[in-house]
């Protein structure tokens, strides 16, 4: 994600539950955990494929890598001095991280958390953001007032858009091939590049003291935040118009951060006003403030579309704040690891997390075997072969926020990786399935 100075192998796919509460109506937000991570925490951005989170310590000089199933810290990548901000590229795994003090941007390859490349780019690099339908990384350098255009597949610099004064916050719509920059200042612009050629098409009034982009391909909104004011402004990306502002913060304050749940339609915001961080989070279909937690510092925030999880760095605190929001959580998150075992066996974990307010019992979980594959074991044994996948029939109860493991199966040959669908029965019943699987190394 983007951000300014103040401010910003394994998959789990998952099925996502969207329920509408009317505006005003309490939703239940709360910080579910805090996890300490390096010194002065900035940037965050998520992959919701492998569930992991990357967090930019500036005061560190490194990267925290953190195991969304377990809020735990798996990893921490040295990079570059200062950095920044931090986005991610889900469909290559590869993160990208801006180093203000060494002018330059570090490649974390996801499935190793090592850098396996660092591209020179302009001066004081701030904002990044990754355009993963075109591969192309966009990188706002706030002193040499550039834009510098990185090609995912040969970590080169391929173009440098110039910009009248500072760029920083940056966000893509992927679906049209725009992208977003703001222009630090009074002014308050918005610029709009076109993916295509690389130059700017579109300025837009976006209001002073601008800092950061998010938009919502889904609705055709963008929305921005200011330093000076304590709400975000919103946009149609159709003409760039003006639809309104929304008040998520007494004054004296800023907002900073801003992140889109697409999936959903909503909006989360971070503001600090009279020495407190505060996230809003905002119904994207009325406009409305429907919750705020008191989180973070007011620096960037995150969002995992699969999970419905929100992450707030506390960059005083060296540490990041989870929030789940309720309305953006699927019922059950269902996780599967495949690592390698001796003698080309291959092992497959899974781990089913409970999203819902009551408890859940009777679960059918079902293991597909790869094509080709031959079934070696499987844990608990007390197990059945049906239509040719691994069952069991659990009456274990899942308590509200708890995690059922203990479940896997080791398989040999085969081609692909396993899919695992879980039938539960509770106050509420339903089907989840994973999506594809990555093999972890």
């Amino acid at each position: 994600m983007t951000k300014i100075s103040i401010t910003r192998l394994v998959v789990s796919a998952l099925l996502l539950l969207a329920i509408l509460l009317p505006a005003g109506v309490a939703e239940g937000q709360s910080i579910i955990v805090t996890i300490p991570v390096g010194a002065n925490p900035q940037g965050v951005a998520v992959n919701p494929l492998s569930n992991h989170i990357y967090v930019a310590n500036q005061g560190s000089n490194d990267v925290s890598v953190i195991d969304g199933l377990t809020n735990s810290v798996v990893a921490t990548v040295p990079v570059g001095t200062e950095p920044h901000s931090v986005d991610v590229n889900p469909s290559t795994n590869l993160i990208y991280v801006t180093n203000l003090g060494s002018n330059n941007v570090s490649v974390i390859d996801g499935s190793r958390n090592v850098v396996v490349a660092t591209i020179p780019v302009g001066t004081r690099p701030l904002g990044v953001v990754v355009n993963p339908a075109t591969n192309q990384i966009y990188v706002g350098n706030g002193e040499s007032n550039d834009v510098s255009v990185i090609d995912g597949l040969s970590n080169a610099v391929v173009a440098t858009i110039p910009f009248a004064s500072s760029p920083a916050g940056l966000a893509v719509d992927p679906e049209n091939n725009r992208i977003y920059v703001i222009t630090l200042g009074f002014q308050g612009v918005t610029s709009v590049i076109d993916g295509d050629t690389n130059n700017i098409i579109a300025t837009v009034d976006t209001g002073s003291n601008a800092v950061e982009v998010a938009v919502n391909p889904a609705t055709g909104r963008f929305y921005v935040t200011s330093s000076m004011a304590g709400s975000v402004s919103v946009f149609n990306t159709s003409d760039n118009s003006f639809v309104g502002s929304i008040i998520v913060a007494d004054q004296p304050a800023g907002t900073f951060g801003v992140a889109v749940n697409e999936a959903v339609n909503r909006i989360y915001v971070t503001s600090f006003s009279q020495g407190d961080g505060n996230l809003a989070i905002i119904d994207g279909a009325t406009d409305a403030v429907v919750a705020n937690v008191a989180a973070g510092s007011g620096d960037d925030v995150a969002v995992d579309s699969a999970t419905g999880r929100v992450y707030v760095p506390n960059g005083p605190d060296n540490n990041l704040d989870v929030v789940q929001d309720p309305v953006a959580a699927p019922p059950l998150s269902v996780s599967v690891r495949v690592t390698a075992a001796e003698g080309g066996v291959r092992v497959a974990d899974i781990a089913i997390t409970n999203n819902t307010g009551s408890t859940i019992s009777h679960l059918e979980i079902h293991g597909s075997i790869p094509e080709g594959a031959t079934l070696v074991d499987a844990t608990p044994s007390e197990f059945q072969i049906i239509g040719g996948q691994v069952v069991w029939f659990s009456t274990e109860d899942i308590v509200p926020g708890g995690t059922l493991s203990g479940y896997q199966y080791d398989f040999s040959g085969g081609v692909g990786n396993p899919i695992v669908t879980v039938d539960f029965i509770g106050s509420t019943r339903g089907s989840v399935s994973t999506g594809p699987i990555l093999t972890s190394r």
